[in-house]
């Protein structure tokens, strides 16, 4: 008896090269290139747009100590682990569960975003996620360099791990779609923003 066996690469995550290949001087490997929260998102569009922002940080971002802003960042951080190591990170949340369970930033503050300040010119990279931002940037010089706006990763972790539940979200979210005005999709409302100062 023939069995034909088929393998569904369209769903398997993609494999980090980079880290799996790279070993230090006594052959043991590096640690991973990336954070475990970003490995345990389910394949799709949220974990190739975060996979895309690193490969644009990894380029743009000057090899030395950073200062990092994470506006309202709360306890998981997705940044590459080689920025995590040579920065010092500030995050602003106004859930003080987020702030409590946060254990990468070097300075947290309670509070909203919208009314707490810095110091001009203190960060070299911020995360912040808004929904006029392109707009608010160019005001300021800067300039848009990637944005993705992508499937919450909820769905597709969804569609693996519960089915049946799923295919009728799907269907709501179709359905949702077509009664709300404009260009409006239901699914699609994270994304991915990376500024450059002129």
């Amino acid at each position: 008896m023939n069995k034909t066996a088929t393998i569904d690469l369209t769903h398997a995550p993609r494999a980090d090269v980079t880290a799996d290949a790279r070993t230090a001087v006594d052959g043991a490997p590096l640690p991973a290139a990336h954070p475990q929260p970003l490995l345990d998102l389910p394949p799709g569009e949220a974990r190739q747009s975060l996979l895309a922002v690193h490969g644009i940080l990894d380029t743009k971002l000057p090899p030395t100590s950073l200062s990092i802003y994470e506006a309202g960042g709360g306890s998981t951080s997705f940044l590459p682990l080689e920025i995590l190591q040579r920065a010092h990170v500030t995050v602003v949340d106004i859930d003080e569960d987020q702030i409590c369970n946060n254990d990468y930033a070097q300075e947290t503050v309670l509070g909203d975003i919208q009314h707490y300040r810095f110091a001009a010119d203190r960060f070299d990279l911020v995360l912040v996620t808004l929904a006029n931002l392109e707009a608010f940037a160019k005001t300021r010089g800067f300039e848009v360099i990637y944005r993705k706006e992508y499937e919450s990763p909820r769905f597709p972790e969804m569609r693996a791990r519960k089915p049946r539940l799923a295919g009728p979200l799907d269907t709501a979210a179709i359905v949702m779609n077509f009664l709300i005005p404009g260009k409006l999709d239901v699914r699609r409302g994270d994304y991915h923003v990376v500024l450059k100062k002129h």
